[in-house]
């Protein structure tokens, strides 16, 4: 192989080389601004200023009440438990879910 032929391979595998560095950056630059845009927002402190302040160990408030300008609006926050199996069950199973391998494994329908 010539001088010529073993520089121009030198120079296309710099090139090669020079482009995956870039490529790298671009997808750590991509990851850390998607981690910051789409950070859940549970995870974001949220302070309010039409909120009473509570005392240590006291539970939030189920229900409050947000005004919108000339609208006012009610949120109420409640969270339930169902029993499907045993004596004391609280709901009737209609749909079972789908089974691995179905062919409808998002639904469950069909």
């Amino acid at each position: 192989i010539s001088k010529q032929a073993k520089h121009n391979i030198l120079e296309r595998e710099k090139e090669r080389i020079e482009g995956m560095e870039n490529l790298i950056i671009k997808v750590a630059k991509f990851v850390v601004f998607t981690a910051f845009m789409v950070m859940p927002h549970q995870m974001t402190t949220k302070v309010r200023a039409d909120e009473p302040e509570r005392e240590e160990g006291e539970p939030e408030p189920w229900a409050k009440t947000v005004g919108y300008g000339k609208e006012r609006t009610t949120l109420l926050q409640f969270y339930y438990h169902d029993v499907v199996v045993g004596e004391n069950a609280t709901v009737l199973q209609v749909v079972p879910p789908s089974q691995p391998g179905s062919t409808h494994p998002f639904t469950g329908f069909g």
